[in-house]
């Protein structure tokens, strides 16, 4: 008896009608979009500009610093605080100078809290020394004019106005205070020939009768005879 044989089943070659072909994408009028090339930008110029005007600030920052230690040097505590503050606030790139600020900032906190006015003929005296020494020659003779007033007849605050005075150039008045003092304690006499304030007092013929009467003269020859 003859075998059967299965027939083979056909696969159709249709997809199934539940899935749908993706559709291309396509610009308007089917052509395909162009891209344009990157322009090259050229930021040198402002880079320039930007070190140019770090650098600017740079030294008005330095600037600024260095006026703040001069005042500093000269005793004026107060321009020196405002100044260092301003390093700080203004400059705020420069935070090595801002640490040297502070530090000064503390300086100048420090000497105004242990600075106080002068009472004492000694602490005017070395008050008026400092300020000649730094050469402010005008707060020297705001803290000895007062003082003399209320003490002329101290031979150390006439000396140093007399000082102060030979420093400024005022070669009379300085000639009049030193006279004062050799009168009240002739000691200063001896005092004023090795003054190397009084350099500029030599050729006065007053200046010389003060440091070396004629009557001293006399004395010694009378001795001597």
């Amino acid at each position: 008896m003859a075998k059967k044989v299965a027939a083979k089943r056909k696969v159709s070659s249709k997809k199934p009608s539940g899935v749908r072909k993706r559709a291309k994408k396509t610009q308007p009028g089917g052509s395909k979009r162009k891209v344009s090339p990157l322009k090259k930008v050229d930021n040198q110029p402002r880079i320039e500009r930007s070190v140019a005007l770090r650098r600017k600030k740079a030294e008005k920052a330095l600037e600024t610093y260095g006026k703040a230690l001069d005042s500093l040097q000269r005793g004026r505590l107060d321009a020196a605080a405002k100044l260092l503050n301003k390093v700080i606030e203004d400059f705020p790139e420069e935070k090595e100078l801002h640490e040297r600020s502070r530090l000064y900032l503390e300086v100048c906190d420090r000497r105004a809290a242990t600075e106080s006015k002068p009472e004492t003929t000694q602490e005017r005296v070395y008050a008026a020394t400092v300020a000649l020494n730094n050469g402010d020659l005008s707060g020297a003779l705001s803290l000895i004019e007062p003082a003399i007033s209320e003490q002329p007849n101290s031979d150390q605050l006439q000396y140093m106005a007399a000082l102060v005075r030979a420093e400024m150039g005022e070669t009379e008045i300085a000639i009049s205070h030193l006279h004062r003092a050799v009168e009240i304690n002739p000691d200063n006499r001896f005092v004023a020939r090795s003054e190397s304030s009084f350099e500029s007092l030599h050729p006065n013929e007053s200046f010389q009768e003060i440091i070396d009467p004629v009557d001293e003269h006399e004395s010694q020859d009378e001795t001597a005879s």
